[in-house]
């Protein structure tokens, strides 16, 4: 946050108005319910399924909303997404992680796309290089492994 966020870049309020250097944050861009009624900052936010729904049902659900979220509204302008959630989401809806893991092994087979930490995000923003570069092992933190692992 060397530098103020201008106010026509903030749609989520009240954004910081001065300096303060050195510290990072990461933003939380929106998640919104499959049928776009609502949005969500966090993945867990949202209702996606409903309580009475089996396993495979809730799996789906997620997974379809975890999809159109990503290729539908942060895929195509090349806007990062979160995913952030809390561990109760798992617990309340069975089927929701099987979703999440098949999804993150989905994209992760995708050209230029990187599933990263917020910690491996600001390495990247404190020295940017090239899609091609970190293909080829420029930054190593970001080799964790391959999609098939």
């Amino acid at each position: 946050m060397d530098f103020p966020i201008p106010p026509d870049r903030c749609p989520n309020g009240p954004c910081p108005t001065e300096k303060f250097p050195g510290l990072w944050a990461i933003p939380l861009n929106s998640w919104k319910t499959t049928d776009g009624s609502s949005y969500c900052s966090m993945i867990d936010a949202c209702v996606v399924a409903d309580p009475a729904d089996d396993v495979a049902t809730t799996k789906e659900k997620y997974l379809q909303y975890f999809r159109k979220n990503f290729y539908e509204d942060f895929y195509p302008r090349k806007v990062p997404i979160e995913v952030f959630t809390h561990s109760a989401l798992f617990l309340r809806n069975p089927g929701s992680f099987d979703a999440l893991k098949d999804f993150l092994l989905e994209i992760n087979k995708l050209k230029n796309v990187w599933i990263l930490t917020p910690s491996q995000v600001i390495d990247w923003m404190q020295r940017p290089v090239s899609n091609n570069d970190v293909t080829n092992g420029a930054i190593s933190s970001w080799n964790c492994g391959s999609a098939d692992a």
